[in-house]
């Protein structure tokens, strides 16, 4: 396994577990801050189930698609990313860059039902692919939209935008006030 891949994966592995193991959610649940707990596992399981199809597809998004992921993730209903989540299950948009080396990058975008936040996790594997984003660097971030007209993870080639702009953590990401 090359190192990008096993760093791309002990970083999946870090956010799911760091929140579990040292309890830093940000309290309040569903009434506080946007809905952020639950958001944020749909968010790191979601990117966990995208980091795994990713390495068995040799380090390439391009078989990631929503209807792959419901076969392997169906906990979720996984939408295009055009489509406008909302569904009463936890529903993810999914956008996925896959255009060879400049462009490989997954958009994810989820409700946190009812809170009227919608929230977003982009996972870039280039320095070049990042240059899209705004960003410098390739990594996985986090942004969030209160009150947003559709919440999507958008289209190819016109990724969604969040108004927090993209942060390197979920709790940084979160909409204040």
């Amino acid at each position: 396994m090359d190192l990008v891949a096993f760093g791309l994966l002990a970083a999946v592995l870090i956010l799911v577990g760091v929140p579990t193991i040292a309890g830093h959610l940000p309290q309040g649940g569903a009434s506080g801050r946007g809905g952020f707990p639950g958001m944020g596992w749909n968010l790191t399981n979601a990117q966990t189930e995208i980091a795994s199809l990713y390495q068995a597809n040799g380090h390439s998004y391009s078989a990631v698609t929503p209807l792959l992921l419901a076969s392997s993730a169906p906990e979720f209903d996984w939408l295009p990313g055009g489509a406008t989540v909302g569904a009463p299950a936890p529903a993810v948009s999914i956008d996925v860059c896959a255009d060879g080396p400049a462009c490989q990058a997954v958009v994810l975008a989820t409700d946190s039902r009812g809170m009227h936040t919608c929230w977003y996790g982009v996972t870039i594997d280039s320095s070049r692919a990042a240059r899209a984003f705004g960003l410098r660097g390739a990594g996985t971030f986090y942004g969030s939209r209160r009150n947003p007209q559709a919440c999507s993870a958008g289209t190819p080639g016109h990724p969604a935008r969040p108004a927090s702009g993209w942060q390197a953590t979920l709790s940084a990401a979160a909409p204040h006030g």
